[in-house]
C-alpha cells in the first residue's frame, strides 16, 4: 500500500487505516470533560478514521468529524464528512467545542494561520487541540512547532489557556506524544 500525502498534508487513500493511532484513555476522558461542560455538540476536525467521534457518539455527545482524506466517508463508515483544513471555512453554524488533534503539524507551514482560524471561527466555547513538538518526528510531519508558539497564536486570537484541563487529559494519555502536545483553548467572548 502506498503512501500518499497531499500537498495539504492530509493523508490520502486507505493506507490511513494501517497509520492513525487512536488513544482510548484519552477518548474517555475527552467525554468526562465535555461531559462536564455539558457540551451541546463538538466537531472533530482532522478526526482520520473518527474513533474519538464514534466514542463520543457511544456516550451520548453530539460529535461530528471532518477529514481531509478523500475516502473519510468510506473509511468511517459514514460516520464522517471531508473537509480539507487548508482552506478558509466556517460552518453555518458554530459547535461549541473544536477538537483538533494530531492534525496542525502535517499541514505545511504556510496553510497554519488558515488552520488556526478555521479553529477558532467554528466554535463558540473552545478547542481541544494537540501539536507535535518540534524534533518529535512522525509521519508526515511538516510543520513541528513547540506549545508556546502555537499557544501564544491561539491565545492572541482571545482564548485563555485552561492548565488544568490540559493536565487531566495529558495525564490520562496512553501515548506518550499526547503528555507533551495536548491542549485546551477557552474562549474568553463566545
Amino acid at each position: 500500500m502506498s503512501i500518499n500525502i497531499n500537498e495539504h498534508g492530509y493523508w490520502d487513500g486507505e493506507f490511513a487505516v494501517e497509520h492513525h493511532a487512536y488513544d482510548k484513555p484519552l477518548s474517555d476522558a475527552l467525554v468526562q470533560f465535555f461531559e462536564k461542560e455539558n457540551v451541546e455538540n463538538i466537531a472533530d476536525l482532522g478526526c482520520g478514521l473518527a474513533h474519538y467521534v464514534s466514542n463520543f457518539i457511544e456516550n451520548g455527545i453530539n460529535a461530528t468529524g471532518f477529514d481531509g482524506n478523500p475516502r473519510t466517508p468510506e473509511l468511517t463508515n459514514g460516520i464522517a464528512s471531508v473537509l480539507d483544513l487548508a482552506i478558509p471555512f466556517t460552518f453555518e453554524k458554530p459547535y461549541e467545542w473544536i477538537m483538533s488533534i494530531e492534525v496542525g503539524e502535517h499541514l505545511p507551514a504556510h496553510y497554519e494561520d488558515v488552520y488556526i482560524q478555521n479553529l477558532h471561527n467554528n466554535n463558540k466555547k473552545g478547542i481541544v487541540m494537540s501539536w507535535a513538538l518540534e524534533g518529535q518526528g512522525g509521519l508526515g510531519h511538516f510543520n513541528e512547532r513547540n506549545n508556546q508558539y502555537i499557544k501564544d497564536k491561539v491565545m492572541a486570537l482571545g482564548y485563555t489557556n485552561d492548565v488544568e484541563a490540559e493536565n487531566i487529559l495529558r495525564e490520562a494519555s496512553s501515548l506518550w506524544w499526547f503528555k507533551n502536545t495536548l491542549m485546551v483553548f477557552r474562549k474568553l467572548v463566545s
